[in-house]
């Protein structure tokens, strides 16, 4: 989903500068969400986590690109109801975008709340 929103981006012509700052922004929040809560938990064997993590999301990235490259006029959506079925693709769907849209508003949050810290930290909320 995420390769093919990107790729959707590039395609309308976004300016390289605001896919970078989003692409930063969203990384790195996604890095204190799960990285800090790790390295709490298992202390010297974080480094574990941190690599087994990333071979999974390297896995999943591969797993992304190919489908899309399959199905390449379909939205993630489209394709996964393809493949699943109708009714197993839309039960599948659901718990996604409902991950998605609680993750944006904890980005949104990190975000302006970074922006508030490091800008506008004498102005009155």
């Amino acid at each position: 989903m995420f390769i093919y929103w990107i790729g959707a981006l590039l395609h309308e012509n976004i300016r390289t500068a605001a896919l970078w700052l989003m692409f930063s922004l969203v990384t790195g929040s996604g890095m204190l969400f799960t990285l800090s809560p790790t390295i709490i938990e298992v202390k010297q064997d974080a480094w574990i986590s941190a690599a087994f993590g990333g071979v999974v999301g390297l896995c999943i990235v591969f797993l992304a690109v190919k489908l899309s490259l399959l199905y390449p006029d379909q939205t993630f959506v489209q394709y996964s109801q393809q493949i699943l079925g109708k009714w197993l693709g839309k039960i599948i769907i659901v718990p996604y975008f409902a991950l998605w849209y609680s993750l944006d508003g904890m980005i949104l949050r990190d975000s302006s709340e970074f922006v508030y810290l490091a800008l506008f930290n004498k102005t009155p909320v």
